[in-house]
């Protein structure tokens, strides 16, 4: 079955999990799969957005650039995870760095397919909002452990 690999992953994804498989076949059809060498750049910080990043294969690492200068890790996404979804939702400039930190696969879902996907199905955008909020939780978690004296 084509792109049978894609959409087993797309389901892996917390906010496409409810959404119709059909759907998801048809993502895996316009999506376009992208391979990056470790410690590649899949976008940066300032960027405009492209589109919604799933991972096929490998781990990413989410990077900010602080305005005193440091480089900060925010996180670190694995298969069956999505990334990128911030800034096409807002329609501003990415505000993180993304970097390969493995050999890496992905499937960009380019930003018009998922803003239209989101319409399509009115429930994804409640998901999005869960699982983007779920990721603010833990970075303040980390972040105020780790800045506690």
């Amino acid at each position: 079955m084509a792109y049978e690999v894609e959409v087993k992953t797309l389901q892996r994804v917390p906010f496409f999990r409810d959404v119709d498989p059909a759907k998801l076949k048809l993502l895996a059809y316009v999506g376009e799969k992208l391979t990056y060498a470790q410690g590649e750049s899949v976008f940066r910080q300032g960027s405009l957005p492209d589109g919604v990043y799933v991972i096929l294969a490998g781990e990413v690492e989410i990077f900010h650039d602080t305005a005193a200068g440091d480089h900060v890790q925010l996180v670190r996404f694995g298969e069956g995870m999505s990334f990128g979804e911030m800034s096409v939702l807002s329609g501003k400039a990415r505000s993180v760095t993304a970097v390969a930190a493995t050999k890496l696969s992905v499937l960009r879902i380019k930003k018009n397919d998922f803003v239209d996907l989101v319409r399509q199905v009115p429930q994804l955008a409640f998901a999005i909002i869960r699982e983007l909020s779920q990721r603010l939780e833990m970075m303040i978690t980390r972040f105020s452990t780790y800045h506690s004296p």
